[in-house]
Protein backbone atom coordinates (compact mmCIF):
# COMPACT_ATOMS: atom_id res chain seq x y z
CA UNK A 1 0.00 0.00 0.00
CA UNK A 2 2.74 2.66 1.18
CA UNK A 3 4.67 1.85 -1.62
CA UNK A 4 1.96 2.68 -4.50
CA UNK A 5 1.70 5.89 -2.09
CA UNK A 6 4.68 6.86 -2.40
CA UNK A 7 5.47 5.91 -5.83
CA UNK A 8 2.69 8.70 -7.03
CA UNK A 9 4.62 11.18 -5.50
CA UNK A 10 8.56 9.99 -6.78
CA UNK A 11 9.80 8.13 -9.50
CA UNK A 12 10.98 4.83 -7.94
CA UNK A 13 12.20 2.49 -10.30
CA UNK A 14 16.22 2.76 -11.12
CA UNK A 15 17.03 5.82 -8.31
CA UNK A 16 18.65 6.89 -5.63
CA UNK A 17 17.90 9.73 -3.24
CA UNK A 18 19.20 10.92 -0.57
CA UNK A 19 18.08 13.39 2.29
CA UNK A 20 19.89 14.71 4.81
CA UNK A 21 19.21 16.46 8.42
CA UNK A 22 21.15 20.00 9.54
CA UNK A 23 20.72 22.01 12.07
CA UNK A 24 19.20 25.59 11.37
CA UNK A 25 19.04 27.81 14.20
CA UNK A 26 15.54 30.13 13.27
CA UNK A 27 15.77 32.28 16.47
CA UNK A 28 18.66 32.65 19.11
CA UNK A 29 21.61 30.31 19.47
CA UNK A 30 21.39 27.02 20.43
CA UNK A 31 24.24 24.70 21.18
CA UNK A 32 25.39 21.52 18.87
CA UNK A 33 23.12 19.27 19.12
CA UNK A 34 25.50 16.40 17.66
CA UNK A 35 26.31 15.64 14.26
CA UNK A 36 23.30 15.72 11.78
CA UNK A 37 25.96 15.74 9.23
CA UNK A 38 25.92 11.93 9.88
CA UNK A 39 22.09 11.30 9.45
CA UNK A 40 20.83 10.27 6.41
CA UNK A 41 18.01 8.47 4.86
CA UNK A 42 18.72 7.03 1.20
CA UNK A 43 16.05 5.11 -0.80
CA UNK A 44 17.30 3.07 -3.78
CA UNK A 45 14.49 2.04 -5.70
CA UNK A 46 15.06 -1.30 -7.29
CA UNK A 47 12.23 -2.38 -10.76
CA UNK A 48 10.97 -5.48 -11.10
CA UNK A 49 13.09 -6.34 -13.59
CA UNK A 50 17.39 -6.93 -13.66
CA UNK A 51 18.28 -3.59 -15.45
CA UNK A 52 21.05 -3.72 -17.70
CA UNK A 53 24.33 -4.04 -16.87
CA UNK A 54 25.75 0.42 -16.78
CA UNK A 55 28.10 2.25 -15.03
CA UNK A 56 25.51 4.00 -13.83
CA UNK A 57 22.96 1.11 -12.57
CA UNK A 58 25.51 -1.09 -10.94
CA UNK A 59 24.36 -0.77 -7.00
CA UNK A 60 20.65 -1.31 -8.62
CA UNK A 61 21.69 -4.52 -10.76
CA UNK A 62 24.16 -5.86 -7.83
CA UNK A 63 21.37 -5.57 -5.36
CA UNK A 64 18.24 -6.50 -7.85
CA UNK A 65 21.02 -9.66 -7.93
CA UNK A 66 20.18 -10.11 -4.62
CA UNK A 67 16.97 -9.46 -4.07
CA UNK A 68 14.65 -9.78 -7.32
CA UNK A 69 12.09 -12.72 -6.63
CA UNK A 70 12.11 -15.04 -9.39
CA UNK A 71 15.10 -14.85 -10.56
CA UNK A 72 17.44 -18.50 -10.10
CA UNK A 73 20.32 -19.11 -7.83
CA UNK A 74 22.68 -20.57 -11.07
CA UNK A 75 21.84 -17.08 -12.49
CA UNK A 76 22.38 -14.65 -9.37
CA UNK A 77 25.80 -16.40 -8.72
CA UNK A 78 26.97 -16.25 -12.06
CA UNK A 79 26.31 -12.45 -12.03
CA UNK A 80 28.13 -11.97 -8.80
CA UNK A 81 30.85 -14.09 -10.04
CA UNK A 82 31.23 -12.58 -13.79
CA UNK A 83 30.15 -8.66 -12.71
CA UNK A 84 31.23 -8.30 -9.35
CA UNK A 85 34.08 -10.56 -8.98
CA UNK A 86 32.55 -11.99 -5.91
CA UNK A 87 33.96 -15.28 -5.59
CA UNK A 88 31.29 -18.33 -5.12
CA UNK A 89 31.63 -20.93 -2.94
CA UNK A 90 30.95 -21.99 0.92
CA UNK A 91 29.66 -19.65 3.43
CA UNK A 92 28.81 -17.19 0.21
CA UNK A 93 27.03 -19.51 -1.33
CA UNK A 94 25.54 -20.76 1.36
CA UNK A 95 24.11 -17.14 2.53
CA UNK A 96 23.05 -16.15 -0.90
CA UNK A 97 21.17 -19.14 -1.26
CA UNK A 98 19.49 -18.61 2.09
CA UNK A 99 19.07 -15.21 1.59
CA UNK A 100 17.12 -16.01 -1.69
CA UNK A 101 15.10 -18.19 -0.14
CA UNK A 102 14.37 -15.62 2.43
CA UNK A 103 13.08 -13.05 0.00
CA UNK A 104 11.08 -15.86 -2.27
CA UNK A 105 9.28 -16.61 1.47
CA UNK A 106 8.61 -12.83 2.07
CA UNK A 107 7.16 -12.60 -1.41
CA UNK A 108 4.93 -15.34 -0.51
CA UNK A 109 4.19 -14.21 2.61
CA UNK A 110 2.58 -10.94 0.91
CA UNK A 111 1.15 -12.96 -1.45
CA UNK A 112 -0.94 -14.98 0.68
CA UNK A 113 -1.76 -12.08 2.98
CA UNK A 114 -3.64 -10.09 -0.33
CA UNK A 115 -4.94 -13.06 -0.93
CA UNK A 116 -6.48 -13.36 2.49
CA UNK A 117 -7.47 -9.88 2.08
CA UNK A 118 -9.22 -10.25 -1.29
CA UNK A 119 -10.94 -13.29 0.28
CA UNK A 120 -12.31 -10.86 2.60
CA UNK A 121 -13.15 -7.90 1.17
CA UNK A 122 -15.03 -10.64 -1.47
CA UNK A 123 -17.06 -11.88 1.35
CA UNK A 124 -17.80 -8.47 2.65
CA UNK A 125 -18.87 -7.18 -0.44
CA UNK A 126 -21.16 -10.00 -1.39
CA UNK A 127 -22.63 -10.10 2.51
CA UNK A 128 -23.55 -6.46 1.23
CA UNK A 129 -24.93 -7.33 -1.99
CA UNK A 130 -26.98 -10.36 -0.01
CA UNK A 131 -28.34 -8.02 2.33
CA UNK A 132 -29.06 -5.36 -0.22
CA UNK A 133 -30.99 -8.03 -1.94
CA UNK A 134 -33.20 -9.28 1.01
CA UNK A 135 -34.00 -5.75 1.62
CA UNK A 136 -35.06 -5.11 -1.63
CA UNK A 137 -37.93 -7.92 -1.34
CA UNK A 138 -38.63 -7.41 3.00
CA UNK A 139 -37.43 -4.25 3.59
CA UNK A 140 -38.37 -5.40 7.19
CA UNK A 141 -34.99 -4.65 9.12
CA UNK A 142 -35.77 -7.55 11.84
CA UNK A 143 -36.55 -10.14 8.89
CA UNK A 144 -33.03 -9.23 7.05
CA UNK A 145 -31.11 -9.63 10.78
CA UNK A 146 -33.01 -12.53 11.81
CA UNK A 147 -32.59 -14.26 8.34
CA UNK A 148 -29.28 -13.80 8.01
CA UNK A 149 -27.98 -13.59 11.66
CA UNK A 150 -26.04 -10.04 10.71
CA UNK A 151 -26.03 -6.70 12.93
CA UNK A 152 -28.38 -4.34 12.99
CA UNK A 153 -25.68 -1.86 12.26
CA UNK A 154 -24.68 -3.38 9.26
CA UNK A 155 -27.98 -3.66 7.58
CA UNK A 156 -28.19 -0.05 8.07
CA UNK A 157 -25.62 0.74 6.90
CA UNK A 158 -26.27 -1.36 3.77
CA UNK A 159 -29.69 0.22 2.99
CA UNK A 160 -28.05 3.90 3.82
CA UNK A 161 -25.09 2.78 0.86
CA UNK A 162 -28.18 1.57 -1.25
CA UNK A 163 -30.97 4.20 -0.70
CA UNK A 164 -32.81 1.51 0.56
CA UNK A 165 -35.69 2.56 2.96
CA UNK A 166 -36.32 -0.03 5.78
CA UNK A 167 -38.95 -0.38 8.46
CA UNK A 168 -37.60 -0.58 11.74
Amino acid sequence: MWYNLIKEFFPIENSITEYRMIQNNRVGKHGEFGRYDLLRLVFVGLSKELVGQTDEHQLHRLLETLLLPGLILDDRKKILEEEYRIPMGGDVERRLSLMCNLSGAIVELGMEKGIEKGIEKGIEKGMEQLIANFLKKDNHINHVVEMLDVPEAMVKTVAEKEKIEIIL
